[in-house]
């Protein structure tokens, strides 16, 4: 989580200005190896929309 904030704070570094610019990241952290890659991506995908509802400039992060 921490590297999805420092990305974060570099793209609104990168992109400052009118308009601004913020980002909603999804982080999905593997703890079963039998996580395929499908299922790490729909689950990053899933966590950066619920980072998009929170309001923006968010970091969803979980774990499968």
């Amino acid at each position: 989580s921490a590297a999805a904030t420092r990305l974060g704070a570099g793209i609104r570094t990168v992109f400052r200005g009118t308009p601004s610019v913020t980002a909603s990241i999804g982080v999905v952290s593997a703890l079963s190896t039998a996580a395929t890659p499908d299922d790490l991506r729909r689950r990053a995908d899933q966590a950066m929309y619920e980072a998009k509802r929170s309001g923006k400039d968010r970091v969803v992060q979980v774990a499968i």
